[in-house]
């Protein structure tokens, strides 16, 4: 390929060996002696510099001459199928000495000694780039609940967050997902936890190549009322008042215990009517 003007994100393929090049501002000037300094290159040779990314991931390139100036990269697996026999499909008939590596670097069904010259047309290139498919969360004994347009919890309770992949079988790459709002976890990126420790509505986000946004909403919670299951049509679940007199009848319509009201006595059973 030309040399192309680094964008916000660069793909590259895993293991191929990228060059990269330095421009000085104003056009034409020379660069003062020892620069550009690079970073995140295995060599380098004054303007141009090079590196061969061995692992799927995002990585930063820089070059530094009074100021900084970074190529942020993402390496890839590439799934490479190919049509070496130009009749419009990719099956067993395609030439087997074509090499064309899976997304794990190993020689897919063609094989063999890459010994015939392809046109790159006739590639199809899947880029095993995940994204953020959802945003789960939970707090106390609850199980991963899927985040909705608003997620109400306790304040000065520790929520943990959990990020999925799309698709759901990759793998994030190294130090994604990015969380704002939260800590990530410290020994998978896919998690993290945060204690909201005053009301109010929170964003917690996390990205890799597109963003999602849980929203949350802190709120002080108190328990105001006791109430009992009264309904006589159901044996499961059912409460009868314990009282001294017989003749005077509690008043339970909001419930058996009322904070800063009543506090009636009353009896719980399970599996039999009461009356």
């Amino acid at each position: 390929m030309d040399w192309t003007a680094s964008a916000p994100t660069n793909y590259v393929p895993v293991g191929t060996n990228v060059q990269f090049r330095a421009y000085p501002c104003p056009a034409g000037v020379a660069w003062p002696n020892g620069k550009p300094v690079w970073k995140g290159v295995d060599t380098s040779t004054i303007a141009t510099a090079s590196q061969i990314f061995a692992d799927p991931g995002f990585y930063d390139v820089t070059a530094e001459c009074g100021n900084v100036v970074t190529a942020k990269m993402a390496a890839v697996w590439i799934d490479l199928d190919v049509d070496a026999n130009y009749d419009g499909k990719i099956d067993d008939a395609d030439d087997p000495r074509c090499e064309v590596l899976d997304r794990h670097g190993k020689p897919n069904k063609h094989g063999g000694a890459n010994e015939t010259a392809l046109n790159m047309s006739q590639f199809s290139a899947e880029l095993a780039v995940p994204k953020v498919d959802r945003i789960e969360y939970k707090w106390g004994t609850m199980d991963w609940t899927a985040s909705v347009p608003t997620n109400y919890v306790p304040v000065g309770t520790n929520v943990q967050f959990h990020a999925l992949p799309q698709p759901s079988d990759a793998a994030w790459p190294e130090n994604r997902p990015v969380w704002s709002g939260a800590s990530a976890g410290t020994d998978d990126r896919a998690t993290s936890s945060q204690t909201f420790a005053d009301p109010n509505f929170y964003d917690v986000i996390a990205e890799c190549g597109n963003v999602v946004t849980a929203k949350m909403c802190a709120v002080e919670m108190e328990v105001t009322n006791i109430k009992f299951n009264h309904n006589h049509g159901s044996t499961q679940n059912d409460a009868i008042n314990i009282r001294k007199d017989f003749e005077a009848s509690y008043d339970v319509s909001n419930g058996e215990w009322v904070k800063d009201g009543v506090n009636h006595p009353f009896c719980y059973t399970t599996a039999q009517a009461t009356s």
